[in-house]
């Protein structure tokens, strides 16, 4: 370029190591608030509203965050609002499942959450995308993919009837990111 810089036409999403890292509620009061059996942080796009409304409606404990979600009757009343970074860690750091959802209007194989998950040391439920096995290789080295609702929501049980496989997966994301 003019400036002397090279173009880039891509730049990959990361995380920020001095953001993104495992922190300890403050208090009891703090990890009730924040705990959950899945979380989801993300907007609330059409194609992620079907997603969301399952596990609501399979009556799993859900820590959604984010914008738009009080568009849709289906998951209105369910958003636990906007995140800061620290707002991030704290829920990430107290569910047991952290929902990692691309986005289908840019269509992305993967997401900042592909990554930001991982760092803050949840175990991660991800699409299942090239790009994500990619990243974290096979089915159940690093992180769990999933095909469908159907399919999410069997491995989503699965996974909170198995918390040292949940901890093995979470360490094993972490180490890897």
């Amino acid at each position: 370029s003019r400036l002397g810089c090279p173009r880039v036409s891509y730049l990959p999403f990361a995380y920020a190591p001095e953001l993104h890292y495992p922190e300890p509620c403050a208090s009891e009061q703090e990890r009730k608030r924040f705990s959950s059996d899945v979380a989801f942080v993300g907007s609330g796009d059409p194609d992620r509203v079907p997603y969301v409304a399952a596990l609501i409606g399979a009556k799993f404990n859900v820590g959604l965050y984010g914008s738009f979600w009080e568009r849709y009757p289906e998951t209105r009343g369910y958003s636990r609002g906007q995140v800061d970074v620290r707002t991030l860690r704290l829920a990430l750091g107290e569910t047991k499942v952290a929902l990692c959802l691309v986005r289908r209007a840019n269509r992305d194989g993967n997401s900042m959450r592909t990554f930001e998950v991982p760092a803050i040391g949840a175990c991660m439920l991800a699409e299942d995308t090239a790009e994500h096995r990619d990243i974290f290789g096979e089915d159940g080295k690093t992180v769990v993919y999933f095909q469908d609702i159907g399919d999410m929501l069997g491995k989503v049980r699965w996974l909170l009837l198995n918390e040292p496989d949940r901890k093995r997966l979470a360490a094993a994301a972490h180490a890897l990111v």
